[in-house]
């Protein structure tokens, strides 16, 4: 068969590039072809280079601040491009675009799938709402919701009830977080299982592929993936990495700041690069879903924290996993002891079982959906 996939698949984001190129592995496992129709462009652009952050209201420090501004701003744009180039080749190697809009879906699909990532969260979507709700596709055409998302926040009533009109006109449901779960569950016409993200689908032997030409860097060092430059995170990282006597590499996800931001970061990681630095890194910490993903796909002993302060909502993203794998124990907080960081980050990962079969659950959901 052949299957559509809509998804942020030309997000500038690892997580979103790697979640949509699995989905696509494990559909075309099954027997199928899948293509990405290029009918929109959520996250592609989300976040300009241009950073106008807020100045001094009066006086000479506002006039400094606007060429402080202008130099910043001058100093990211290589960095921005270079990452824009980076994902656009990504794309050309593992992602298959097609020219397409969804009211000529029926003209080369068999399926569509929509899913995984937030994409009932109207607030990353906005005028591509309706494609990612199933509203303008052809009613011929199965369409099937696989690991969808609105992210960790609960939704109120009239928000609920628009989902819930949009999940019944989909022949098949699943869904990502626990919080989505409990907010649907008994409300619809549909039996709506948890499943996993589609990164953790796939195997760490199946991302081989992604690492061909990696250099591994010389020297043992404990790998960072943060959304945010947050001074305060970024020392912290650093500290923990120069108590256990390895290099820092930290990526952020945003390019926040190149002026003022702490120095050794670096903004322009290819989803390729992030899986290398993963998969050989001694230690990772990470405030990321796939960060965290991505260190149980491949073993690595890691922390995780809520970059927005306080403890992990077990209901969120990364607390619905650390549930699935009984590993809340390696979350930590801003105010975390850099000693009882160490001690979480040391300790060795528990058994990864429950994922396991959470893979087998899944891929068996959505190889039902073919039949």
């Amino acid at each position: 068969m052949k299957i559509a996939i809509l998804t942020f698949h030309r997000a500038v984001n690892c997580g979103a590039a790697l979640q949509a190129w699995a989905l696509k592995k494990v559909v075309e496992r099954m027997g199928n072809v899948a293509e990405f129709p290029e009918c929109n462009n959520v996250g592609e652009l989300s976040r300009w280079p241009l950073d106008w952050w807020g100045p001094p209201t009066n006086g000479l420090p506002y006039f400094v601040s606007i060429f402080a501004r202008i130099a910043y701003n001058l100093l990211s744009i290589p960095h921005y491009r270079l990452k824009i180039r980076r994902f656009a080749r990504f794309r050309r190697r593992f992602i298959p675009e097609r020219k397409c809009e969804a009211k000529d879906f029926i003209n080369f699909y068999d399926k569509v799938i929509v899913g995984s990532d937030q994409v009932w969260q109207k607030k990353l979507t906005k005028e591509n709402a309706a494609l990612f709700f199933a509203d303008n596709i052809p009613a011929g055409i199965q369409k099937i919701a696989y690991a969808a998302s609105y992210g960790d926040t609960m939704l109120d009533d009239d928000s609920v009830n628009r989902i819930v009109k949009v999940v019944n006109q989909f022949d098949n449901v699943s869904v990502r977080e626990m919080v989505i779960f409990r907010q649907l569950n008994g409300k619809t016409n549909k039996d709506i299982p948890i499943v996993l993200d589609p990164t953790l689908l796939l195997c760490a032997t199946d991302y081989c592929e992604l690492m061909k030409g990696f250099k591994v860097p010389p020297q043992p060092y404990l790998f960072a993936y943060v959304l945010n430059s947050y001074a305060d995170q970024i020392k912290m990282i650093k500290d923990v990495a120069r108590r256990l006597g390895l290099k820092a590499i930290i990526f952020s996800m945003y390019q926040n700041s190149l002026l003022c931001a702490p120095t050794g970061l670096s903004y322009s990681v290819s989803p390729e690069m992030f899986v290398g630095y993963i998969a050989n890194a001694k230690y990772i910490m990470t405030s990321s879903f796939h960060g965290t993903a991505l260190s149980l796909i491949f073993k690595k002993p890691f922390v995780t924290w809520n970059e927005n302060g306080g403890r992990i909502d077990p209901m969120s993203r990364i607390g619905s996993l650390l549930r699935l794998v009984e590993s809340g124990d390696r979350s930590i907080q801003n105010s975390s002891s850099i000693d009882d960081i160490i001690d979480l980050i040391r300790r060795p990962l528990g058994s990864l079982e429950n994922v396991n079969k959470a893979r087998i659950e899944s891929i068996n959901w959505l190889q039902s959906c073919f039949i």
